[in-house]
């Protein structure tokens, strides 16, 4: 009877283990939920980074007001070997879970014809999570599923 009970818990685990995509171990960590969260907790300047599917990187800097207003942004944005740059505005709205929306905004002054591989449009709309009370952010845009980044505070 022992014998049968830890046969049937090592196949129970076995089977746990193995429902990984890739084959292997899957252990999801408990999610922890957090709170006390707003516009507020986003205010500074911040660096950002944004990435599509490898192939372009933009790179800049904002500043938010800590009540859903970004400003003051500049951003160059490379692609294979061309490149341009321009200004970035845009706003954001954040829950008390640290999770939100944002948009940017971006005004391409120089190389805007180098551009058009990224910009189909002016503004990306993103999904946004903010960690450490506000000093970094993770962005996945809502509008191109592949461009994705982070922004740190300054």
């Amino acid at each position: 009877m022992k014998f049968a009970a830890a046969l049937a818990a090592a196949i129970g685990l076995a089977l746990l283990t193995s429902c990984g995509s890739s084959g292997g171990a899957s252990i999801v960590p408990p999610v922890i939920a957090q709170s006390g969260y707003s516009n507020a907790s986003i205010t500074g300047t911040y660096s950002f980074l944004l990435n599509q599917s490898g192939n372009v990187a933009a790179l800049g800097s904002f500043v938010a007001n800590g009540a859903g207003a970004i400003s003051s942004g500049t951003v160059a944005i490379g692609a294979g070997s061309s490149s341009c740059s321009g200004t970035v505005t845009g706003s954001y709205s954040l829950a008390s879970t640290a999770s939100g929306t944002a948009t940017l905004t971006f005004a391409i002054s120089s190389g805007a014809s180098n551009c058009t591989v990224w910009f189909t449009a002016n503004s990306l709309a993103f999904n946004i999570e903010a960690g450490s009370s506000g000093a970094s952010l993770l962005l996945a845009s809502s509008t191109d599923p592949n461009v994705q980044g982070t922004a740190v505070k300054q």
